[in-house]
């Protein structure tokens, strides 16, 4: 769901994505969903599937809501990302990056930081920022120049 501003009052639509040929994300808990291009596009990122068989354990899948379009899509990313995993932090930066950090796949905690660029659809690695590995953790970015 997401909250849109009808006239004056705020109120929650579902976000069907009926106008797109991708379906919506999996069943999931512990992902991320992060709001980027002006809160036009919503980035889910990783986090546990709720599925029977072969969809359990953590998820490394990037799914984006085009809340202009009503659509989902998944973005073609060309770089390696980030491994499979839950309970991690996100948050948006300059308002085309989605910064991930740490988290847990099921057997072991992160403490690496990832930055998805919403503009090349590319993953970068950012070796300099490190800390101890942890899940359930906040983040916020700060854009200083």
């Amino acid at each position: 769901y997401v909250k849109t501003r009808l006239s004056k009052r705020m109120r929650w639509v579902k976000c069907v994505g009926a106008r797109g040929d991708e379906p919506g994300p999996s069943a999931r808990f512990g992902h991320t969903a992060t709001c980027v291009k002006s809160s036009r596009f919503v980035v889910v990122f990783g986090g546990l599937a709720r599925g029977d068989g072969d969809s359990k354990g953590a998820l490394e899948d990037v799914v984006v809501y085009d809340a202009r379009a009503d659509a989902w899509f998944r973005p073609t990313i060309t770089t390696p990302g980030p491994r499979a995993r839950a309970f991690h932090s996100a948050c948006a930066f300059r308002d085309s990056f989605v910064v991930i950090a740490c988290g847990r796949d099921g057997r072991e905690q992160f403490g690496d930081v990832w930055v998805l660029d919403c503009d090349a659809w590319t993953w970068t690695r950012r070796s300099s920022a490190t800390m101890a590995p942890r899940d359930f953790a906040s983040i916020v970015a700060i854009d200083a120049d």
